[in-house]
């Protein structure tokens, strides 16, 4: 079983703790814009670890499975984290592509009116945003903090809801800088290393901040720093932070004593 515990420096199956450790070990050596494809190899041995030791525990364990959420937006979610927790079939398009076509994801599209077409476009505007983002800077957490994540995000669908309300380039491109100044320097510091808290509740901010981006736009505000020159300062930020605020779980809310106590909680599971 050389795969993935090798990817890691690990000998052999590991714990989630030790795996995170392996994992932010690693990351100080493997930076995704020096080495994008070693990156990507130890994001999959991370990951397929993780799943390992996942299975390993609910195997050993005794706990009873909580009681299953059978409403039409909690099977929806049921099948995004199944799809989500697999790296083969998170790269399925065609698994992403019926789940979006379901009824409860497309609830919004349909309570405003727009058509198929305005939805598709839509998507490339906001995939168009971020691969320049991508391209000038990077969608890493371990990389760039949750700036780069819940921030290329908002940034993301800020230009997408500006386009869907008529804006036109000038008010697309303005609506990502201004989501993406406003949570410029957000650290990444997931408390136990899981992407739940505090990344949850961010989420939230960066959808309200997407829509108010993309009002500002559109009503003819617009960034002082032109978009392009926003994004390489998110850029030159990520780097300047610290790795203790970059996804490894080791700063911020994660270093807080209750942080601190619920990591070393879930030892006990």
């Amino acid at each position: 079983m050389s795969w993935p515990w090798s990817q890691l420096g690990l000998s052999g199956p590991s714990d989630l703790p030790e795996i995170r450790h392996a994992y932010a070990e690693k990351l100080k050596t493997t930076h995704p814009e020096d080495d994008p494809e070693g990156f990507k190899r130890l994001r999959r041995a991370y990951e397929e670890a993780c799943g390992y030791a996942r299975e390993t525990e609910d195997a050993e364990g005794d706990e009873q499975e909580p009681p299953r959420d059978t409403t039409p937006s909690g099977l929806w979610l049921e099948r995004a984290v199944e799809i989500y927790g697999n790296i083969r079939s998170r790269q399925d398009v065609k698994l992403w592509k019926a789940l979006f076509d379901d009824d409860v994801f497309l609830s919004l599209e349909e309570e405003k009116g727009y058509s198929k077409e305005e939805m598709a476009k839509d998507l490339y505007v906001s995939a168009g945003i971020g691969g320049i983002i991508a391209q000038r800077a990077s969608v890493s957490g371990a990389a760039g903090g949750c700036q780069a994540e819940i921030g290329a995000a908002s940034a993301m669908a800020a230009g997408a809801v500006a386009f869907l309300l008529g804006g036109d380039g000038e008010a697309i491109a303005h609506a990502a800088a201004l989501a993406m100044k406003n949570l410029l320097g957000l650290a990444c510091d997931p408390v136990a290393g899981l992407v739940e808290v505090p990344c949850v509740k961010r989420n939230v901010i960066g959808a309200v901040n997407a829509l108010t981006s993309a009002d500002l736009a559109n009503a003819g505000i617009r960034s002082k720093i032109p978009p392009d020159e926003v994004f390489d300062a998110m850029r030159n930020v990520g780097r300047m932070l610290p790795e203790d605020l970059r996804e490894t779980g080791k700063g911020g809310l994660a270093a807080t004593p209750t942080g601190i106590a619920f990591r070393e909680g879930l030892k006990t599971f």
